[in-house]
């Protein structure tokens, strides 16, 4: 996703973080309404106007066109689909992050692990239970990469995953949840074993600094 693509909001805005506890939790924003997601051409006109001072508004393109370009990859039609009205509805740099954060996915609409789409795949709560990452507690065990990712069920639990995992010596080196967004160095594009947007992470713990890749868009099946 976008934040995805584009790594966190205002530094300025984001929580201290405290050592072994997690940050407080803040009211959601407003999810977007139902109906037909804004255009492309929409979200940039609002990228590039009042939101133009959030992060990752300049992650999105230097100007109207190249956002326009990069919003209109196929890696980025889930953002458009299911959180473009997060753009058009939010004026606050963060409350967009929690809107795209927080309809990134739609659990109860899963796709086959073909064709490629906007949907999220599903799995058999089996083969789910077996996924890449599944037992994964430490970063040095995850062993992920570009074409073999983590899977993982939604940003949220991306982000939930990075604080809870562990470097070699039993340290937290993402104290917050809200703190993982900020180790976010962007997407790179449709990959892992069924075409997803796959997230790229660097962690860095006391014996070396981690690279980790996330597939947010495997779930299980209801």
């Amino acid at each position: 996703m976008v934040l995805v693509a584009c790594g966190g909001s205002q530094p300025a805005r984001s929580p201290t973080p405290t050592v072994g506890v997690a940050a407080a939790p803040t009211a959601p924003a407003a999810t977007p309404a139902p109906g037909a997601p804004p255009s492309v051409t929409e979200i940039c006109d609002r990228v590039q106007g009042p939101l133009a001072r959030c992060t990752f508004a300049k992650q999105l393109g230097d100007d109207r066109d190249s956002c326009i370009a990069n919003m209109s990859d196929p890696a980025m039609a889930p953002v458009v689909k299911h959180s473009g009205a997060c753009f058009v509805q939010h004026d606050d740099c963060d409350d967009v992050i929690a809107c795209v954060m927080d309809t990134s996915i739609d659990k109860h609409d899963l796709r086959a692990c073909s064709p490629t789409d906007a949907r999220a795949v599903g799995m058999p709560k089996a083969a789910w239970d077996r996924r890449k990452g599944a037992t994964v507690t430490r970063y040095a065990d995850a062993n992920s990469s570009k074409q073999e990712p983590l899977e993982i069920c939604g940003l949220p639990d991306e982000n939930a995953w990075l604080f809870q995992a562990t470097c070699n010596d039993g340290s937290h080196p993402i104290q917050t949840r809200a703190q993982a967004e900020h180790m976010r160095a962007g997407n790179i594009g449709l990959a892992g074993r069924c075409q997803s947007i796959v997230d790229r992470y660097l962690v860095r713990c006391p014996e070396t600094t981690y690279e980790i890749f996330m597939d947010a868009y495997v779930c299980p099946l209801p």
